[in-house]
This record gives structure tokens, sequence and C-alpha cells, in this order.
């Protein structure tokens, strides 16, 4: 990978970089995150920014385990190969320049060479641990299985006799007890709050689609059409009993998604259509 000139790097991370650059180059062997490795641009930039999260990494025989955030520009045509060379749970050696230990903020790491997959019996055991599926059972939800890369238990379940995905906010099964007990409160009181959110909808989001959303010639939408176009598909609870119902659109707002959030005590306050 070519070296770059600060100038060329975009502004808002050329800072860190210069800070970056003083460093001396490290090598280390690297446990890659749930997430595995990203990239995104600014449109006016040239270069892109591929970067990844590592939550465990060792110089050595020791294992640290604060949090290094991985990153290095490149060109548009690298772009995908660097990512792939950084797979989620991957352990790879990787040749970094290191933020100091005293330096504010998380801990930073300008990557300067994907030295490849490397052997490291405590990193392998622990990216074998974390490829293992974490679930619990509920009686009413059925089989919640931890989605590691946002940190969220997912379930397949129904609301009103239709398919709908439940989403509880934790790590661990013991973290969503209380979230557990306030989706069991949602579903014995389903009918209600089911017509409380396509009111919600209804109430936010109609005037907007008759008001800016309508195709040529098409006719204003009644409150009925509208409902029956809107298509719930997950519901996701946080442990403060807040909730987000997404639903697909049915082309209302041209396919973005229609979100009710709110919380348990208070009810809806929030709809949006992100998408």
């Amino acid at each position: 990978m070519r070296t770059f000139r600060p100038e060329e790097i975009p502004e808002w991370k050329r800072e860190q970089f210069l800070l970056l650059q003083a460093q001396p180059v490290t090598r280390i062997t690297a446990l890659v995150g749930a997430e595995g490795s990203s990239g995104g641009h600014v449109p006016s930039e040239p270069l892109w920014t591929v970067h990844c999260s590592v939550p465990k990494w060792s110089t050595g025989i020791e294992v640290c385990h604060q949090t290094l955030f991985v990153w290095r520009c490149v060109d548009d045509a690298s772009t995908g190969t660097l990512m792939a060379s950084l797979p989620a749970y991957g352990v790879v050696g990787l040749e970094v320049r290191l933020s100091p230990e005293s330096a504010p903020g998380r801990r930073e790491a300008w990557l300067e060479r994907v030295v490849g997959p490397v052997e490291h019996a405590a990193l392998e055991a622990e990216s074998a641990r974390l490829k293992l599926p974490v679930t619990f059972t509920d009686e009413a939800f059925g089989t919640f299985t931890l989605d590691r890369r946002i940190d969220r238990f997912e379930a397949e379940t129904r609301w009103e006799n239709l398919p709908v995905t439940l989403n509880l906010e934790g790590s661990a099964p013991e973290d969503v007890a209380e979230t557990l007990r306030a989706a069991r409160s949602l579903w014995e009181n389903q009918t209600t709050w089911a017509e409380r959110v396509r009111a919600f909808a209804v109430k936010e989001l109609l005037p907007l689609k008759n008001d800016s959303w309508l195709e040529e010639d098409e006719a204003p939408v009644t409150p009925e059409v509208f409902v029956s176009k809107m298509r719930l598909s997950s519901i996701t609870l946080q442990p403060d009993r807040s909730f987000e119902f997404w639903h697909s659109d049915g082309e209302l707002f041209w396919g973005h998604a229609i979100v009710i959030s709110g919380d348990l005590d208070a009810g809806p306050t929030d709809a949006d259509i992100p998408g």
C-alpha cells in the first residue's frame, strides 16, 4: 500500500494521521471484531477510509484487552481487497502505528500493512468462542440469538398473528431480563398497542404524505389506505422500556421505512421515515 502526504488525507482525519505518523511501526496480532471491517468516504474526497475494531490484540504472547480502532486511507480500487483481508473474528498480523497510551480518547492505530492470517493460541481460542452462537429460549417468544455486531438478541415471533422480529438490546441473556418483561407487557396488550401505533402514524405522517409525497395525479391518501399499506417488520425494545416499531411503507414514501418510537409509559412519541 502506498504512502500518503498529509494533504491527501481527508481533513477530518488529518490531525490524527499526523499524530500517528510520528509513532514507530509496531507488529501486532489482532483479533478483528464481530462487525469486521468497513469503508466509507466523503463524496468530495478521493480517498476511502477503511477501519475495523480490534477488541483484543497482542505484541507477543500477552493479550491486550483495550479495544483498538484501526484505520487507513486507500484509493477506491484498493478498498475491497483491504476489507477482505480483515474479516470478522479473523486473527491477523498487522503492522501499525499505535497512538500513545497517554493520548486522549480511544486507542487508535494507523494501518501500514496487513501481514495476513497468523497463529496465536489465545486469540484463536477467543475467535472460536466468539463464533459460537449465544441463544436462550423464552416460552412466549421462542429462541433468541445474539447478533454480536450490534449487541442485540433477535427472535422470530408473531404480532397480531403475523410474523415479526423482536429485538432486545443487550449482549448477554442476563442483560435483557428487564427488557424481556417489558416485551411481555407489550404483547399482553398488543391489540391496544397496535391501534395506538397505527393511529400515531396516521396523525403524524399522513399529512406529510398528502402534502409532499404524492405522485403526479395521485389522489390524497385516506387514513384507511395509509394503514393498509403499513407492514410491521420488527419491534425493538431497550432496557429503559423504550420501543421502535419498524414498518415497510408499501411505497407510501417511495420505499422509506416507517418507524414509530416511544416508551411503554408515555406511548408513541415520534414518527420518522428513515431510508
